[in-house]
Parts: structure tokens; sequence; C-alpha cells
């Protein structure tokens, strides 16, 4: 997996590109649009009808979201040595277990199941021009 982030003509978007190489070439070309940068709040514009919020917050750029019966919980870091860290955990959408603390049937907890995980560490590239 690549991904391309860059200036785009619209002062408050970037663009994230994502190119995952994995037999198939599968290109996410997508906006990241800053709501309120000094609060954190972004949305990822997927150029194809789907906004999903997205937040910024002790050096880490979440992104949960559901599509079908799968929630995605994407996290964007990047390390002290400039590599990016993403992680992508899936879980089902619908709980998998519900319990409340003893007496206390206000305070349950909803449990959800992990149904697959993607994982990805990219290093800084100069941009350059493939043959």
């Amino acid at each position: 997996m690549t991904l391309t982030i860059g200036a785009t003509a619209k002062p408050d978007a970037l663009r994230w590109m994502l190119v995952y190489e994995t037999g198939t070439r599968d290109v996410r070309d997508y906006e990241l649009l800053a709501v309120d940068a000094a609060a954190g709040t972004y949305v990822i514009d997927e150029k194809n009808g789907l906004l999903l919020d997205a937040a910024f917050s002790d050096g880490v750029l979440y992104a949960p979201f559901t599509i079908g019966k799968v929630l995605i919980t994407a996290t964007y870091r990047v390390d002290e040595s400039g590599t990016m860290h993403a992680d992508m955990p899936s879980f089902g959408a619908e709980p998998s277990r519900t319990s409340c603390l003893t007496g206390q049937p206000e305070t349950c907890a909803r449990s959800f199941a992990l149904t697959g995980t993607q994982h990805c560490w990219m290093k800084r590239q100069e941009m350059r021009k493939l043959d």
C-alpha cells in the first residue's frame, strides 16, 4: 500500500490517495477536508458519495466508520522516525455481547467481535516519476 498526501487547489483540503497493490492495483483518490483544523475535526471525502468523519488528537488521525455489517476503526499516526502506521481493524457492526454491571442495568457495555485486520507501515519517500 502507498499513501500520497499532497496539496490541492482548495486551501482547506489535502489529497489523500491510497494505492493497494495486492495482485490488482486499486487506487482510492480521496480528499482530507478540514472542518475545524484548530479543533482537529476533518472529513475524508471518498469522491463517491461517502464522507467519513475523522478527528486528529495526540498525533493520531482517527477515522472510525461502518460499511455494510462491518465496523472499521482506522487510525493513522507518524512515529518519531517518520514512519506512518496505518491500522484498520474490522469488527462486526452488531455487538457480539452486551453485559451490565451487577445491579446497575444503566451501565451496560457492548463488545464487538474482531473480523479482520489491516496494518501498514509507510516510510516517507520523495516524489518521483514512476517508470
